[in-house]
């Protein structure tokens, strides 16, 4: 099983293929390099090999936004964006934040299923949302939150534990 650790500056080049491979309207170097020297990044995979999936999160207020979740292709379905969002929701709980927000494209039904699964409720949508293409192809994003007083998801017990400060 893959760790879930705090990213680490050596990490950004991993980091930013695996985001250039999988979005089509990838985060720039600086955007992911600030997640990273902000402490709002966490990574799957061992320190000095490549990582498999991140996830780069916000504090605001008394709020915790999810901003991106990307796992490698050939590590999906194997419950590492599971572990990565347990872990993220673990870090906004220990900062007794209180609700936690995201938004996923409305056709990512994968994405979709796992925050349902993660005890997140659809709040709305936004038309028009993530660009899909260099074309200008846009689609929408589904707003979902999740109230973080509820403590963890059941199951979750895998995500715990990962991190250390």
């Amino acid at each position: 099983m893959l760790p879930v650790r705090w990213a680490v500056a050596a990490d950004l080049p991993s980091v930013v293929a695996l985001e250039e491979q999988i979005f089509p309207d990838p985060w720039c170097e600086a955007a992911l390099a600030d997640a990273i020297a902000g402490r709002n990044m966490l990574v799957a995979g061992k320190s000095g090999s490549p990582v498999r999936g991140y996830l780069v999160f916000s504090c605001v207020g008394p709020h915790l936004h999810l901003e991106n979740l990307a796992v490698a292709r050939s590590w999906r379905r194997r419950g590492l964006g599971r572990r990565l969002l347990e872990s993220g929701l673990e870090v906004g709980r220990a900062a007794a934040l209180v609700t936690a927000t995201l938004e996923v494209q409305a056709s990512n039904f994968g994405a979709r299923a796992l925050y349902t699964a993660a005890g997140f409720t659809a709040t709305g949508r936004l038309p028009g949302y993530y660009r899909v293409n260099a074309a200008g192809l846009r689609a929408d994003a589904i707003v979902y939150q999740r109230d973080l007083r509820l403590g963890p998801t059941p199951d979750s017990s895998q995500a715990q534990g990962d991190l250390k400060s």
